[in-house]
């Protein structure tokens, strides 16, 4: 159940959230952190390494770990619960290949074993 409301909620903002991924404050607070935790001070946790990016969104960072050549990352995969912020990554992607797959995903899990409706792409 909380799939299905994490889903709708994401489905109804995805074109909002790219945008507010750009906020010039939220870059400057985000993005420093974000890198820093994940790739190291240096780049050198990835370096050659696959990345994969659970509840992705429009795919901000996985485009910032692939763009940075420094880091050296070999694959990247983004994976989200909603619909709309995959395809919004996808659109993204396609627009400007970076050579990132996306997929939609119940990241989420519903806890007890049983079936929640989620009908995701990979499992």
């Amino acid at each position: 159940m909380a799939t299905v409301r994490a889903r709708e909620l994401y489905n109804d903002i995805a074109l909002d959230y790219s945008a507010i991924k750009t906020n010039k404050f939220k870059r400057w607070m985000e993005e420093p952190t974000f890198l820093g935790a994940i790739v190291g001070s240096d780049g050198n946790r990835v370096k050659g390494k696959s990345v994969l990016d659970l509840g992705c969104g429009s795919g901000h960072f996985c485009r910032l770990i692939k763009e940075n050549t420094d880091y050296g990352v070999g694959n990247v995969y983004g994976v989200d619960v909603s619909d709309a912020m995959v395809e919004e990554a996808k659109k993204i992607e396609s627009s400007a290949p970076l050579g990132i797959s996306y997929y939609r995903a119940n990241i989420l899990g519903s806890g007890d074993g049983g079936d929640d409706g989620d009908d995701s792409e990979i499992v």
